[in-house]
């Protein structure tokens, strides 16, 4: 019997060679290894504690006989000896009895198995390109926000915009079918042309829940798809400041405050945020003055396509590196909501720093830092219509 359990518990100890690769890399033991559920895990634990149990108690009856056998001369050794086997007897009988009742209350006890929990993993996008090379191939797709609430104003939904790129799209139409996470089922599909192989979307959620979209473009050959690399979290409840009926926020359809082009400055995944608030501001115009922002004398203070207010941030020259410090051309202080009484009164300075702010790469660049990187747009009144991230960034050097 001794042999019996001695053979079993190494049997089950070295069963490692029959396992396959595993994440933890712990040894596998009876053909099962540690799993990744939480369950499983522990499960793997219990069976590896008697395992180790097991062979510590094989271990002490080998070196126990030994002794036994040497110790014929020494009646103090041969008294240990023999208390060395009998406590590795017990331990393995401990074993064995634990083993049994185990089994006899729930087999599954002494079974390493995975018992079925959910694992939960975020799901990965999935892109389809198109068997015919040189087609359009749609190439990433997500939400311009993930989450969209109850409108108090307009007592509807939130719109929110979708949006996807390829590559060779231009000119393609495309449908977007928005699915119910939980039931997998298409509540609705809108479409759309790609231009400049961009394409957004915007679509109103009925009812509250949680949504994904598969944006579809082509046919047979030349189909090419993509899932939504995102969720979107439709709340019953209002959050943010509220839209005013009717407001939109679309991305600039061309010039240098595209998604496109903005994907390849500082505010790359905020790409889509950004040329939205570019459009509301400037239209995508690169040297407009704000007809708005004016001090007392009428100059205007906010230029070019995010509207940056000169008399209140300095501006940095691309070509010497150097700052200029635009507030001083600026008398009574900066331009703000609640002081207008700002003048001229350093023209050259004045008409350098327009150069600089109606200059596309100053005025991205300058936004980015009072943006930070495009998370923070509470700075610009655009974000009232857009109603992306608010709150500003500190900005100390404000280069």
């Amino acid at each position: 019997m001794v042999l019996w359990l001695a053979v079993w518990t190494l049997t089950v100890f070295l069963n490692v060679a029959n396992a396959g690769s595993i994440q933890l890399n712990l040894p596998v033991i009876g053909g099962f290894g540690p799993g990744l559920s939480p369950a499983s895990f522990i499960n793997y634990i219990v069976i590896a504690a008697f395992a180790f149990v097991g062979i510590s108690a094989l271990l002490m009856l080998v070196v126990g006989g030994v002794k036994y056998l040497t110790a014929a001369v020494d009646p103090k050794a041969e008294s240990d000896a023999k208390d060395q086997i009998v406590s590795a007897l017990l331990g393995l009988l401990v074993v064995f009895a634990a083993i049994i009742l185990l089994n006899t209350l729930n087999p599954d006890f002494v079974r390493l198995r995975d018992p079925g929990l959910p694992i939960f993993e975020l799901p990965e996008p999935r892109i389809i390109s198109p068997a015919v090379e040189g087609s359009c191939a749609i190439t990433a797709a997500s939400w311009r926000a993930n989450t969209s609430c109850y409108n108090t104003v307009s007592k509807t939904y939130d719109e929110v915009l979708m949006g996807t790129q390829g590559r060779n799209c231009t000119g393609w139409g495309a449908s977007f079918n928005i699915k119910d996470v939980e039931t997998n089922a298409v509540v609705e599909t809108v479409g759309g042309r790609f231009e400049s192989d961009f394409l957004q979307a915007s679509w109103q959620p009925k009812r509250a829940g949680t949504y994904a979209f598969e944006v579809i473009a082509g046919s047979e050959n030349t189909r090419t798809s993509a899932e939504s690399s995102g969720r979107l979290t439709v709340t019953a409840d209002p959050c943010g400041p509220a839209i005013s009926p009717g407001g939109r926020c679309q991305i600039a359809p061309s010039g240098p405050c595209t998604v496109q082009n903005l994907q390849e400055t500082c505010m790359s995944v905020h790409a889509y945020e950004a040329s939205g608030i570019c459009n509301v501001e400037s239209s995508g115009r690169v040297s407009v003055p704000s007809g708005t922002d004016l001090c007392a004398d009428g100059n205007s203070v906010s230029w070019g396509l995010f509207q940056i207010n000169i008399s209140a941030h300095r501006l940095v020259d691309p070509a010497t590196d150097a700052i200029l410090d635009c507030p001083l051309a600026f008398a009574n202080g900066p331009y703000t909501a609640s002081n207008k009484t700002c003048t001229v009164r350093d023209r050259d300075l004045y008409d350098r720093c327009v150069a600089l702010a109606i200059n596309p790469d100053v005025n991205i660049a300058k936004a980015c830092v009072l943006s930070c990187n495009g998370t923070r747009w509470g700075r610009w009144g655009a974000n009232n219509v857009c109603s992306y991230a608010g709150g500003n960034c500190n900005d100390p050097i404000d280069r």
